[in-house]
């Protein structure tokens, strides 16, 4: 009976994909491509009475290219089967009754935009760098903050904030992108699906959503060492803001820190370059993909044959200016499902939209500020009670233009001139300079440089620093079969 190659092309979302070539190999001969079927995505070849083995390579702009190598039995009923590692990018092996004789043997291929990274990472922590880089979690000691956050002025009450030693459970992945932001960090705390097949107990992997939690950095600095994203100062950035101690000038202990909160959402960290900043990721859409690439990457890794939990629910947060990444993607081309589905939560870590004047000198750019606090407002009001937003900053602004954002909401005046707005929803912390300089021994000196005037800049450096396990403790998002 002959035998036909059928190879199927999805992306992450299960939508067909019209590659721009694919190609067979039968054993070790020259490759030829595979002829475009009338159905969508679909190519097919016919298979030599003879072969054993057989390469299929996919190519799209876009994507990366996926590879992989079968071995193929003709005897009886043609099947396919792995020949060595399944690829990231396959997904099915089927073989089917062909229309007119014979059979199909079809491979699934899903084209991502995401791609295994770990040795390029690695190679840079190898190399002649500064100081040595971590690559994996370190067990940490974290601030473990109550709500609210401030002992209100003039009380005597012991505060219930303390730390806690955390030893990450989970692991951390690096997948690379083709374009920017061409590497992300992904660290994955999340008991995810427990088994491969079928239900167990009534479960099936389709009802355990998978939350996720992005995080915007600052602006990439111009001292950074070339060559983006593989050197040390992008390999240094994740080593700084993901697994090192808090403190302002040494880390941020932010895998740590989501450990602390419950483990809720695997968290993603995109590494943006100096020019190119995040690239596209700059709207609801562009998040939602990212998202879904992700999704079915961790799971891929995790050696899920067939990827099917959903993403579930989101936070996104920024930190200085990486506010502007989160302005993008709250405001720009609204998405229904992300918008009013899969975003729960939204984090400012001391946020600053600045622009420059004609000396050069940087500003506050508070019009920016307003119009960013008014459609947080309208987006948390917007949404059926489920919802988060939690702001830490230095400066009153944020505080005086969302006070009023949730209905019921309790004002809590603390020592040095801090306020902070609670509701179970809602946290805006104003923390002032004095704040600071006069903080508990313990706290002054991971918080606060011994340079005066350096209060500002350490303090800032800071708050995503000690505030992300507050946000991530008090999400608004639902974990697994519960949704």
């Amino acid at each position: 009976m002959p035998s036909t190659l059928v190879v199927r092309v999805l992306d992450v979302l299960g939508a067909a994909v019209n590659a721009k070539r694919v190609a067979a190999i039968f054993d070790s001969a020259i490759g030829k491509d595979l002829a475009r079927m009338s159905t969508p995505g679909a190519f097919e070849i016919a298979v030599p009475a003879t072969a054993t083995r057989v390469g299929v390579v996919v190519e799209h702009p876009g994507f990366w290219d996926v590879v992989q190598n079968l071995r193929l039995n003709q005897t009886g009923t043609p099947t396919l089967s792995f020949d060595g590692e399944q690829a990231i990018g396959v997904r099915t092996l089927s073989t089917h009754s062909r229309d007119g004789g014979g059979f199909n043997v079809e491979v699934i291929v899903v084209l991502g935009q995401l791609r295994d990274a770990e040795s390029s990472v690695d190679a840079v922590r190898r190399g002649p760098n500064p100081r040595p880089l971590a690559v994996r979690p370190l067990t940490l000691d974290v601030g473990d903050l109550d709500t609210p956050i401030l002992t209100p002025r003039g009380s005597t009450a012991a505060s219930k904030n303390s730390i806690v030693r955390i030893t990450p459970r989970g692991r951390l992945l690096f997948a690379e992108r083709p374009t920017p932001p061409r590497l992300v960090a992904i660290y994955d705390p999340v008991k995810k699906f427990p088994f491969i097949g079928a239900p167990t107990d009534g479960i099936a992997p389709q009802q355990v959503p998978i939350n996720y939690h992005i995080f915007f950095h600052p602006n990439i600095p111009a001292h950074f060492t070339p060559e983006y994203p593989f050197s040390f100062s992008f390999i240094d950035l994740i080593d700084r803001y993901m697994l090192q101690r808090q403190h302002w000038a040494i880390g941020k202990a932010m895998v740590n820190q989501h450990d602390a909160a419950g483990g809720k959402c695997v968290f993603i960290f995109p590494v943006g370059g100096k020019t190119e900043s995040f690239g596209d990721l700059t709207s609801q859409a562009s998040a939602l993909r990212l998202l879904e690439e992700v999704n079915y990457f961790i799971q891929r890794m995790d050696k899920v044959p067939f990827p099917l939990q959903p993403v579930g629910d989101c936070a996104i947060s920024g930190f200085s200016a990486g506010i502007r990444a989160v302005h993008g993607v709250l405001t720009q081309g609204r998405v229904a499902r992300f918008n009013d589905r899969v975003l729960r939560d939204v984090y400012n870590f001391d946020g600053v939209f600045a622009t420059r004047d004609k000396d050069g000198k940087e500003r506050v750019d508070t019009q920016t500020t307003l119009a960013f606090c008014s459609a947080l407002k309208a987006w948390f009001r917007g949404g059926d009670g489920g919802r988060s937003l939690r702001v830490y900053s230095q400066n009153s602004i944020w505080l005086d233009q969302l006070r009023d954002a949730a209905s019921g909401a309790t004002l809590i005046e603390g020592r040095d001139g801090a306020r902070e707005i609670e509701h179970p929803r809602l946290s805006v912390l104003f923390t002032p300079s004095d704040f600071w300089d006069k903080s508990p021994p313990a706290i002054r000196t991971i918080a606060v440089s011994e340079k005066r005037d350096e209060l500002y800049k350490s303090v800032h450096q800071f708050v995503p620093a000690f505030f992300m396990e507050h946000a991530l403790k008090q999400s608004a998002m639902v974990a697994g079969v519960q949704r």
